[in-house]
């Protein structure tokens, strides 16, 4: 059963060299922490938003099952991203519309029940 949305807010947030991106993340019962996100695997592979998805559930949410939730890039028009979509496609094509740094001002990242994507 879905029970809400988990929300990854990277606003402002940097790219670090070893591949991560720092963000806050709400879970459904409503408890933050600051995790890093990959952005490749070990690698050195640039990561897909279902693999993303997926680790974030299973180390933080392991009850939650990943395929009855969507990856949703929440922006101006909160874009369902497809699970073999590229994290990294979508942060470089941000990094056109922004100052040329690996600052991210206004990008949320949420895992939501496609139910609750309008």
């Amino acid at each position: 059963m879905i029970t809400g949305m988990l929300m990854a807010d990277i606003s402002r947030a940097e790219a670090s060299k070893d591949g991560h991106i720092a963000a806050r993340i709400i879970y459904p019962n409503g408890s933050q922490r600051k995790e890093q996100l990959p952005l490749v695997d070990r690698d050195g592979d640039d990561m897909t938003y279902g693999e993303i998805k997926k680790k974030l559930l299973a180390e933080n949410e392991p009850g939650l099952d990943p395929n009855n939730y969507n990856l949703v890039l929440i922006e101006e028009n909160n874009s369902i991203m497809p699970d073999g979509a590229y994290i990294m496609d979508s942060l470089q094509q941000l990094l056109l519309k922004t100052p040329p740094t690996f600052t991210f001002h206004s990008t949320k990242i949420a895992i939501a029940n496609p139910a609750i994507v309008n």
